[in-house]
């Protein structure tokens, strides 16, 4: 029986190829592209001022360069051009004055967008801190970046409080 070796290198090299193409090169349908985000201290939130919140642990990163937690830990950047999932939790401390804002910021090559944002009034009771979820979907191309912003309005600065698993938290999640 002949053997078609010629036939076999072949389709080694080709299956070889497609493998790096899906697993390393541009072909990425099938790569997880997310990360998520944390604080683990409060952070303060002076009255009437847009503050950008700073992330200083990742739960996750998959690619290790969509968030740094020594520079820019506001930021979570694109890694590659397409549609992200993007969200965020936070909740302020226990204040009954006032609203409390949260929005996700957009900073890319057209300029700097607000993308979402939710605002809502304080909750009254004194036990309980406001808590805000916000989310989008969006188109970000390789280097664009969002970041999640905090806005009140008691007329103290309040706090961003911990929360596990829950506040602060930032992040999105390449989509196919």
């Amino acid at each position: 029986m002949k053997r078609n070796y010629p036939l076999i290198v072949g389709l080694s090299l080709l299956f070889a190829l497609l493998i790096f193409l899906v697993g390393f090169g541009p072909i990425q349908c099938c790569r997880d592209v997310s990360a998520r985000v944390f604080n683990d201290a409060p952070i303060p939130v002076p009255d009437t001022v847009v503050t950008p919140l700073t992330f200083n642990s990742e739960l996750f990163d998959s690619t290790n360069n969509i968030h740094s937690t020594v520079s820019n830990t506001n930021r979570l950047t694109a890694p590659a051009n397409g549609k992200y999932y993007i969200y965020g939790t936070v909740q302020f401390e226990s204040n009954g004055n006032g609203l409390r804002h949260v929005w996700i910021r957009f900073h890319g090559a057209d300029g700097i967008l607000d993308i979402a944002g939710q605002r809502t009034p304080a909750v009254i009771d004194a036990s309980e801190g406001t808590f805000l979820n916000i989310s989008t979907h969006y188109f970000l191309s390789a280097g664009e970046w969002v970041e999640l912003l905090a806005y009140q309005t008691s007329g103290e600065t309040l706090n961003v409080t911990v929360s596990s698993y829950a506040s602060p938290h930032f992040g999105m999640v390449k989509v196919p």
